[in-house]
């Protein structure tokens, strides 16, 4: 039995080994082929998220401001699911929004860096005060 498992090893080292190896590579790439289809599919509405330098670009993929609002008008209207008329609905979001605005002290990291990248591609947009 160890005889046999001595003859095998050269066998395994020089022909099973590499085959392996090529067959997690090929595995690799047939996971990947999908997201590479995706990316150069929708390339023009990839490539000009790189224009930007990498602090704007963390802001951009990182924050998802809509959807931080959305959660918090949910949370602070949980046991409310039906309103009796069109204005207390208006009312209650309202309140709500000045609740969630009192809460948005904090500014990000390199901010200024941020901001005078966008008002170099938007003048007409922003304002540096």
């Amino acid at each position: 039995m160890q005889l046999n498992s001595l003859y095998f090893f050269p066998y395994f080292l020089y022909v099973l080994l590499p085959l392996l190896t090529s067959l997690q590579t090929l595995n690799l790439a047939l996971n990947s082929f999908s997201s590479i289809l995706v990316w150069e599919n929708n390339w023009d509405n990839i490539q000009p998220f790189f224009k930007y330098g990498p602090q704007t670009r963390k802001i951009m993929y990182t924050t998802n401001a809509i959807e931080s609002l959305n959660n918090c008008y949910k949370r602070l209207n949980k046991g409310r699911r039906v309103f009796p008329t069109i204005q207390a609905l208006e009312k209650s979001m309202y309140l709500s929004t000045q609740m969630i605005i009192e809460k948005w002290t904090s500014r990000y990291a390199n901010w200024g860096v941020t901001l005078a990248e966008l008002n170099i591609y938007f003048p007409d947009r922003v304002n540096i005060d």
